[in-house]
């Protein structure tokens, strides 16, 4: 083998070593789409790692009111602490697939749509290589109680946009205050009594009478304060493709688009629909991603800290991480 020979073929093994490092990981997490507050549900994490060895940690941010304890760590040292869950090891196991998973234990204060994003590390070469976790979302309302749901399932590459979500706040709940009605008892009337006045010598007997007293008027009715009218919910418009919006509030009741105008200052159109018996508020029609998180991040500013981004395909409701990826953003 002359020299020009033996160079070229160092150059084919350097180039096979460094296709050999690139790997395609994968990153899944199920769990389900509702739950009821005081409850438990499980958290699962599918991770496809192909030929990857060596170090790894995964960390799950989970909300307030949530408590994490392991199920199935694959030989990892698990943790929870401040909200979150940490999976290390110091040398990842040696199948291709494999799933960990945890017991999540709901607050009984715990209210309103949730979700628990996190992020997978690992060593590719000399570098250190990290995969975001897009969020899952995940109801927490009474009703839920008993009720059998469906996982939502997020997933994620190293390919995947880093997206940012807070726990949303508790809805408020509206109260209707009723005027309680009482009629006023009609004041007795005293008959009128003879009371004869003692004889005196030489004085003839005179009878003397008590003053009736003057009749009680019986006051007008309280009326009856109309009900409000409840405004009519507004459909979200039906757009083709891939829209993005911001939903910024949930709850049992409906008609509640007025009372989110007013308290984060929303001047857009506030749509509501019904999805598993919970009425979800939402603004806006954005094609682009960008546009959505700007609006997100507008009326998280005006109060409304718990606002996180949906999407939809053609009118359906689908997965952020689906409808970005069908979007290719």
């Amino acid at each position: 083998m002359n020299k020009a020979t033996k160079i070229l073929v160092g150059i084919g093994l350097i180039g096979l070593t460094q296709m050999g490092f690139s790997q395609s990981i994968n990153v899944s997490q199920k769990m389900p789409a509702t739950a009821a507050p005081g409850s438990e549900f499980t958290v699962e994490v599918n991770i496809e790692k192909g030929s990857t060895s060596g170090f790894a940690k995964l960390q799950e941010e989970l909300p307030d009111g949530f408590t994490a304890t392991a199920i199935d760590s694959k030989s990892a040292t698990f943790s929870f602490d401040k909200q979150r869950v940490k999976l290390i090891w110091m040398s990842l196991p040696a199948d291709a697939k494999f799933t960990i998973s945890y017991k999540v234990k709901v607050d009984n204060f715990a209210a309103g749509p949730k979700s628990i994003s996190g992020s997978f590390s690992y060593i590719e070469g000399n570098d250190t290589k990290k995969i975001t976790v897009l969020p899952t979302a995940i109801e927490i309302s009474s009703s839920a109680s008993g009720a059998v749901t469906t996982p939502a399932e997020t997933k994620a590459t190293a390919e995947t946009p880093k997206v940012e979500e807070k726990t949303p706040a508790k809805e408020p709940e509206k109260v209707v205050e009723k005027v309680a009605e009482k009629e006023p008892e009609k004041a007795p009337v005293k008959e009128v009594e003879k009371v004869t006045a003692p004889v005196v010598e030489n004085t003839p007997a005179k009878e003397m009478e008590k003053p009736v007293p003057p009749p009680i008027e019986k006051p007008a009715p309280v009326a009856k304060p109309a009900p409000k009218p409840v405004e009519a919910p507004v459909a979200p418009k039906a757009a083709n493709g891939i829209v993005f919006r911001v939903q910024v509030g949930a709850g049992q009741n409906a008609g509640s688009e007025g009372y989110l105008k007013q308290k984060y200052s929303i001047a857009e159109e506030i749509y509501s629909e019904q999805i598993d018996g919970v009425y979800k508020y939402t603004v806006g029609n954005y094609s682009k991603f960008s546009d959505a998180k700007d609006y997100r991040d507008k009326v998280r500013s005006s109060g409304a800290e718990g606002a996180f981004i949906v999407s939809y395909n053609n009118g359906a409701r689908i997965p952020l991480q689906e409808a970005l990826k069908l979007a290719g953003q």
